[in-house]
């Protein structure tokens, strides 16, 4: 099934025509279960198994089962293969797909951002995908940005373990086969996304958002 959606999540940006959503690190959103215009649309839910169990309970108790365009994928990101996994669940290559990944490769090692990103060039022609990225100057230790509390509890404690700089982006995607079409910080999202919705929402500058396009 194809469908064009205009925006995802009150969003701005024209994703065009897919047929399928992977949602990598979905956690607990909502999104697949709220947005009409997904309702018909193959999604894969893919994170950590005990993500997964976790939520599948929460999903029979609201829905009673689990919706029928609704697949729940357990994986391991550093270990295992993100193609294989995906294939024995049922998502076939050639589908013009939008990928989700958010808040996710900062908690990844370098192996598991290279092996998503290895899945990730397959993707055909048309697919979009929308991820986050914290910057790798502010796990050096070079700007603190502020958040020293936030680089004392992430960053020393290792729980944040992947970064990369604004200015390698493009060619880091490009190497993969996508075309970078957006990278902003919350001081340049806030006036173009947020402040049209009539909400005041805070954010981190040490944390950045991709948009970019599958050539």
């Amino acid at each position: 099934m194809k469908l064009r959606l205009a925006q995802l999540d009150g969003g701005f940006w024209s994703i065009g025509h897919i047929d399928a959503v992977i949602n990598l690190g979905a956690g607990f959103d909502t999104r697949a279960y709220r947005l009409p215009a997904l309702a018909g649309i193959p999604i894969w839910e893919v994170d950590q198994l005990e993500i997964i169990n976790s939520k599948r309970p929460r999903l029979l108790k609201t829905f009673r089962k689990i919706p029928s365009n609704i697949n729940l994928v357990p994986i391991d990101f550093d270990n295992e293969d993100l193609g294989l996994v995906l294939a024995s669940r049922g998502y076939p290559e050639g589908k013009r797909t939008f990928f989700i990944w958010e808040a996710v490769t900062q908690y990844l090692t370098e192996a598991g951002i290279r092996s998503t990103f290895n899945f990730l060039a397959k993707a055909p022609a048309g697919s979009r995908l929308i991820f986050t990225y914290v910057r790798k100057d502010f796990l050096d230790g070079k700007n603190i940005y502020g958040s020293e509390k936030f680089y004392k509890d992430f960053v020393l404690k290792k729980i944040f373990i992947f970064g990369i700089e604004p200015e390698q982006l493009p060619a880091l995607i490009r190497k993969y086969g996508w075309k970078l079409i957006e990278d902003i910080g919350y001081n340049e999202l806030a006036p173009k996304y947020i402040k049209p919705t009539g909400r005041l929402l805070t954010s981190t500058p040490i944390e950045r958002i991709v948009f970019a396009e599958k050539l």
